[in-house]
């Protein structure tokens, strides 16, 4: 009965494992497996606990097949894969950042070192090239990602 109630216990964590990720649920159905394998050896000899193991991995393989090619296709499974890919960047600016490299700004939060800047009438994220920013200060563009530009206050002889 130990047998099987490891075996069935198993199963359940290792098909969890697409509702729950993180590896802990899977790793505990494979242990669950591993041990009902090893118990049926000890109890039932090496061959049978051989046979339990093959159709432990047989069934774990059977799980697996049905969680990725037929579970996204039903209703309920629809729920929990990505149907379409996401071509989108993140930034609502874009491609339009690198064109902002040496240009003025102002801070409007303190950089310490990130926080918002104004270029051109428009709020940016900026993260500073040199530490601590009070708001006001004024400031040079000196390096653009996706995501953010990169800022350093103006020293004398700094133009845009």
């Amino acid at each position: 009965m130990l047998i099987i109630t490891l075996f069935i216990v198993g199963m359940i964590f290792f098909a969890a494992e697409l509702f729950v990720p993180g590896g802990l649920l899977g790793g505990l159905g494979g242990l669950c497996l591993l041990l009902s394998s090893l118990i049926t050896g000890i109890e039932f000899g090496a061959t049978a606990g051989l046979i339990a193991l093959v159709a432990s991995l047989l069934a774990m393989g059977f799980v697996f097949f049905l969680e990725i090619k037929l579970l996204p296709n039903t209703r309920f499974g629809r729920r929990f894969f990505l149907s379409k890919a996401i071509t989108e960047i993140s930034s609502s600016q874009g491609e339009k950042l690198p064109s902002l490299i040496g240009e003025t700004a102002s801070a409007l939060t303190t950089l310490s070192p990130s926080g918002y800047v104004r270029i051109q009438g428009k709020r940016y994220e900026a993260v500073s090239q040199s530490g601590f920013i009070s708001p006001g200060t004024s400031l040079l563009v000196v390096d653009t990602t996706p995501f953010q530009v990169t800022v350093k206050a103006m020293k004398a002889g700094d133009a845009s």
